[in-house]
């Protein structure tokens, strides 16, 4: 039986962050969950630039 490949990378949220998340409206909370959630299926997406 193989072993399950280890995630390449992990999301922390810290006390401090959470904090932050929690003042923001219910629709941008929902949209940043569906972005990070988002990572998991397509990790190479190029970061957006101004």
């Amino acid at each position: 039986m193989t072993s399950p490949t280890p995630p390449a990378y992990t999301v922390q949220v810290d006390r401090a962050a959470a904090k932050l998340l929690r003042k923001l409206d219910r629709p941008v909370q929902a949209r940043l969950v569906t972005a990070i959630a988002g990572l998991a299926t397509n990790p190479a997406q190029p970061a957006s630039k101004p």
